[in-house]
């Protein structure tokens, strides 16, 4: 369970979402589901998540046993989190912004996942003969970024916004066949930003996934 463990502790060391995450009532009875009968529990994964923060914040305990949470956070089958099987953090991290979304629409807290973590990319297309530029604004929870052969976070961050041309496009606008320009920015930082590096990649030579572990340096502060 590193993948989750590691994202859960990130997020409730953010004040925000944590003090919203303790600070909800949702207005939902406890989901009794019993695995045994010595073991009944609620089944409701967000009702774990807060019992979970709050041993985290007030309990002198060295550490707490995510196992009630794990029963109950569901995988889109409607099964438990096979805690025997890694996981991508990305994944779980996207999910799980999902599912609380969900159970904080009726509360005080609808918009908070909003609020914290939503930023804004700018997909544009320029057309290179009439300068047309059609831009497509897209929602993101997290900023993924290739560091496969980079080691720094500002060289991630350039590629990331580089641009890639395509010869021979049909313009809708010049109603040619041009030249064009993709490119993708960033329109709106998030108040916290979440930046995935993307360790996994493709080895076509041997058909296999590997991961990086490389040295990749970060600045304390980002402009």
């Amino acid at each position: 369970t590193c993948y989750m463990n590691s994202i859960l502790q990130q997020l409730f060391m953010i004040p925000t979402f944590r003090y919203a995450i303790l600070g909800t009532d949702d207005n939902e009875s406890p989901k009794s589901s019993s695995i045994t009968k010595y073991d009944p529990q609620d089944d409701n994964a967000f009702h774990q998540l807060q019992v979970m923060y709050t041993f985290l914040t007030l309990s002198e305990q060295p550490y707490y046993n995510p196992q009630n949470f794990c029963r109950s956070y569901k995988d889109r089958n409607g099964n438990p989190i096979n805690i025997r099987i890694q996981q991508d953090s990305q994944e779980f991290y996207n999910d799980f912004c999902d599912k609380i979304e969900q159970h904080l629409k009726k509360t005080k807290y609808k918009y908070i996942i909003n609020d914290i973590f939503t930023g804004k990319t700018c997909s544009s297309v320029v057309c290179d003969s009439c300068n047309h530029v059609s831009n497509r604004l897209e929602d993101f929870y997290c900023l993924s970024l290739e560091i496969n052969n980079i080691n720094n976070l500002k060289d991630s961050l350039e590629k990331f916004i580089i641009s890639e041309y395509i010869d021979d496009f049909k313009c809708d606008f010049c109603n040619d066949k041009v030249k064009i320009q993709i490119r993708t920015t960033l329109c709106k930082l998030p108040n916290t930003l979440v930046i995935h590096l993307k360790r996994f990649y493709m080895n076509y030579e041997n058909n296999t996934t590997e991961k990086i572990n490389s040295r990749f340096e970060f600045p304390i502060n980002i402009n």
